[in-house]
């Protein structure tokens, strides 16, 4: 059901909303909260979580079907990677070493490995590099678009996995190394971490 977090609590929702988007458009999808609603809110990760979703997909569903939709959301999100660092790439060395670098992402045994599964990993890994990306950007050229950006997908990195709040911490290291290098004010820096931050 909508903003019912119970399968997945380990991790924020993103990645896993992203994933079973498709099911959205698609007929016959059966969700028995049954199994959960009978048990304690702490308790019922141990007794019952492994039991629902092995029903859910298994049991009362075709999973092969579901798990090819949430696959091909997770491929969505390998191209837009994929994207990114072409785009960097080019910037920085011009559109040859750009596509170099395309193709050996292209066959990266890990990241082809990560890119088709149903997990967080790889959605927080797109946006922690667009996040990079676009902090980068900034401290070049401190645009709306570009700091728009760089918290559009500092939001998206976190909740995607707990483990992309690191990413405020470099975030502030870059701005005041920028500062430092007299590429920024304090004040826009200030400016550009609190719209990141609370954002």
């Amino acid at each position: 059901t909508a903003q019912d977090y119970r399968f997945d609590p380990e991790h924020p929702p993103f990645a896993r909303a992203w994933a079973a988007l498709p099911l959205l458009a698609m007929g016959n999808v059966t969700l028995d909260t049954r199994l959960i609603d009978a048990e304690s809110a702490p308790s019922w990760l141990a007794a019952t979580q492994w039991e629902a979703s092995h029903r859910f997909l298994y049991a009362d569903n075709d999973a092969d079907r579901l798990l090819r939709a949430g696959r091909i959301m997770g491929l969505l999100l390998g191209v837009l990677l994929g994207a990114g660092l072409y785009r960097w790439a080019r910037e920085l060395y011009g559109p040859g070493p750009a596509a170099v670098a395309l193709a050996l992402y292209a066959v990266e045994p890990n990241l082809l490995a990560n890119a088709g599964l149903v997990t967080t990993d790889f959605s927080v890994a797109a946006f922690f590099f667009g996040a990079v990306y676009l902090l980068w950007r900034t401290v070049s050229h401190p645009t709306l678009a570009n700091v728009a950006g760089l918290a559009a997908c500092c939001a998206l990195a976190n909740i995607s996995k707990f483990s992309a709040a690191l990413l405020f911490p470099l975030v502030a290291l870059g701005l005041l190394s920028a500062v430092s290098r007299r590429r920024l004010t304090a004040a826009t820096v200030l400016g550009v971490f609190g719209f990141t931050v609370f954002t």
